[in-house]
């Protein structure tokens, strides 16, 4: 099998964060971040999770249009079984660990069932990031971050670093 994707010119949106360290202005972030909700909208429709959305999974067309890529952790919301994996139980993989630290939510921590609700909660994660330059829950190791994300202590930025961000 193979995938084929749109090339993606302008590099990731992970690529464009650390370029403008943070200093994405809210016009833009509001325009590629309807986009996002768009995307989310038409794979929560089709009966699909994504289940690993990240800056690094968005790449940017010539346009600066966003383009999500790598759909290697999707998986249908309501399929009975796989095969790809073995015939197991969809109940039964929901509820495995998919995803990257910084971006996973309370649901996949607690290894409990997910639904469509924790690329949502990526999304937030990825609005955070677009308009601060870091993720909202980050630490020396993972099991920091998973502690900071189950009680939700969320790194905030100082508020002189969001002045003249929000118009």
């Amino acid at each position: 099998m193979y995938f084929v994707f749109e090339i993606g010119n302008n590099g990731s949106l992970d690529d464009l964060i650390k370029v403008l360290r943070g200093q994405i202005t809210e016009k833009v972030i509001r325009i590629m971040f309807a986009q996002l909700i768009n995307f989310i909208e038409f794979i929560q429709q089709k009966g699909i999770m994504h289940r690993d959305l990240k800056p690094q999974n968005i790449m940017l067309d010539d346009y600066f249009n966003v383009k999500v890529i790598d759909f290697g952790d999707a998986r249908r919301v309501n399929e009975a079984t796989d095969e790809d994996e073995g015939g197991v139980p969809a109940q039964a993989r929901r509820g495995t660990f998919v995803g990257t630290v910084n971006y996973q939510s309370p649901e996949v921590i607690n290894n409990e069932e997910q639904t469509c609700a924790i690329d949502i909660w990526a999304l937030g994660c990825i609005l955070f990031k677009m308009f601060v330059g870091t993720v909202p829950f980050k630490g020396t190791n993972p099991m920091t971050v998973y502690r900071d994300i189950k009680t939700r202590n969320i790194q905030w930025p100082e508020a002189e670093k969001m002045q003249g961000k929000m118009s």
